[in-house]
C-alpha cells in the first residue's frame, strides 16, 4: 500500500503526513474487522462443537435401541 500511494506523493513528508492523518481510521477499521471476523470464527466453532454434540446424541440413541432389540431378540428367543 505505500509503495502504491508513494507514487501520489512528491515528498516522503507529504506521504508521512498523509499516513499519519488516516492512521486512526484505519485504526478502526482494522479493530471493527478483526472482531467481524473473530465472531464469525467463533460462531463456525460453535455450530461445529454444536454439530459433534448432536451426532454423540444421535450415536446414545441408536446404541439404545440396538440394546434394547437385543434384549428383546435375547428374551423372545430363550424365555418363552
Amino acid at each position: 500500500l505505500v509503495q502504491y500511494l508513494a507514487q501520489f506523493f512528491p515528498t516522503t513528508a507529504e506521504l508521512m503526513k498523509f499516513l499519519k492523518k488516516s492512521e486512526p481510521q484505519w485504526r478502526r477499521e482494522f479493530k471493527a474487522q478483526n472482531a467481524t471476523q473473530t465472531k464469525v470464527l467463533r460462531r463456525s466453532i460453535a455450530s461445529v462443537e454444536l454439530e459433534n454434540k448432536l451426532a454423540e446424541q444421535q450415536k446414545e440413541r441408536d446404541e439404545k435401541e440396538l440394546k434394547k432389540v437385543r434384549e428383546t431378540f435375547f428374551y423372545r428367543t430363550f424365555y418363552r
